[in-house]
């Protein structure tokens, strides 16, 4: 077997992070298509259940934020970073509040919403802030957090919907 030289060894390590990138867009693009067939046939993604979690992770956000605003100032903490991943966090709850009461959500908000979630990372809210979540919620916290795939499957589901019925735009 010869060995590779590094711009061998640089297009291999390309074509892997690319297969990969396809292979987990595929993987949300079959649930988000499952989604969408459900919402297309009037059945809706979010179960009662799941919508008094969201309210309960939204009251928890909202205390943090509150608390983040106070305490930020010159630190070299990231608060900011943390700052971010609540407001992104706290308006995916919203969309998911807009999905079980069947309102209306703008593809092109759900598509900034979706590129902005991509750059967040609970890591620094949860460095700053989990601690300070009472214990009895913070697992409400964790599945809510474990749960960002699948909230991201309904968000692609719903553009597949748009997609399907001819709409850029829900109207």
């Amino acid at each position: 077997m010869s060995s590779l030289d590094e711009s061998e060894m640089m297009m291999e390590s390309a074509f892997i992070f690319y297969c990969n990138l396809g292979l987990t867009f595929f993987i949300h693009m079959s649930k988000a298509r499952i989604h969408a067939v459900k919402m297309l046939a009037g059945q809706n993604p979010i179960s009662y259940a799941q919508f008094l979690g969201y309210q309960k992770i939204r009251d928890i956000l909202l205390k943090s934020k509150e608390r983040c605003e106070l305490i930020k100032g010159d630190s070299d903490l990231p608060y900011e970073s943390a700052e971010l991943y609540m407001d992104v966090m706290l308006e995916e709850c919203s969309m998911m509040f807009k999905f079980y009461l069947n309102k209306p959500i703008e593809m092109g908000d759900i598509c900034k919403h979706v590129d902005i979630r991509e750059r967040v990372s609970k890591d620094d809210y949860n460095k700053l802030f989990l601690t300070e979540v009472p214990p009895e919620d913070r697992k409400d916290v964790l599945d809510f957090q474990a749960g960002m795939n699948d909230r991201l499957e309904i968000l692609y589901g719903q553009i597949l919907v748009y997609n399907e019925l001819g709409l850029d735009n829900h109207e």
